[in-house]
């Protein structure tokens, strides 16, 4: 019989998700505010082709920073639980990467998505229900994971 080897995809989904929900309801929040009083000092004609990019630059600047700081601080975290080497340097820029790519990307159809989005209750309430959920299930998985590699 062979041994299974692999990787249970759902608990470092809820994760990834638990730690995405912790910066938009905290630092996103605040830096999404700030670049829209940036982007409202554009000049009106500018204002709408320019208001996406200066919101995806921002996006992709803070999910750089906290791909790069915070995710793998989890990450060490967990690997000194069970003594294995922390990430490198490259590791922890193939991470920043990542989430500044992606924080580019929801920062830019954030900005054009939010206004016919935040017209409608149902859809906010569902999303806001949904991140609640996935923060949760993050929560437990993350210290289902700690519990286990402090008993092991």
């Amino acid at each position: 019989m062979a041994t299974n080897t692999g990787i249970a995809l759902v608990p470092w989904i809820c994760i990834a998700s638990m730690l995405a929900v912790f910066f938009c309801y905290t630092v996103g929040f605040a830096l999404f505010w700030a670049i829209d009083y940036v982007s409202m000092q554009i000049k009106e004609s500018l204002r709408a082709r320019l208001a996406p990019v200066i919101f995806g630059l921002g996006g992709f600047i803070a999910y750089a920073t906290w791909g790069y700081f915070v995710i793998p601080a989890i990450f060490d975290s967990l690997l000194a639980g069970i003594d294995a080497e922390p990430l490198s340097v490259s590791q922890r820029l193939a991470v920043g990467f990542n989430c500044a790519v992606l924080g580019f990307v929801a920062w830019f159809v954030a900005k054009i998505v939010a206004p016919r989005f935040s017209e409608r209750l149902a859809p906010v309430v569902v999303t806001g229900v949904i991140t609640l959920v996935l923060a949760a299930l993050g929560v437990f998985y993350m210290v289902m994971i700690f519990t286990y590699i402090a008993h092991a």
